[in-house]
């Protein structure tokens, strides 16, 4: 329990960090291009707004991003938490 809330901070973050990049990374690579501009041929809007609903639909597990700040708490926790308290010391 001592690292529960560090441990869900530190994946919440991660998993924000990460799946930000990978929606920022498919809509450059233009993923489902094809489809948005299907849709976009019948009316629904213009292709760049479908690529971006698209792409921000995707998601990816957070228990994924928990499990890996469970490990780097349980290796890294006294470290971190030695900082955190530095930030709020000044």
């Amino acid at each position: 329990m001592r690292g529960a809330f560090l441990t869900i901070l530190v994946g919440t973050l991660l998993g924000t960090v990460i799946g930000v990049t990978v929606i920022l990374v498919l809509y450059a690579a233009g993923w489902h291009r094809k489809l948005a501009e299907r849709a976009s041929r019948r009316g629904v809007g213009s292709v760049n707004a479908l690529r971006w609903a698209i792409a921000s639909q995707y998601q990816l597990p957070l228990g994924t991003f928990l499990g890996i700040a469970g490990v780097m708490v349980m290796f890294f926790g006294g470290e971190m938490m030695a900082r955190w308290s530095q930030l709020f010391r000044r």
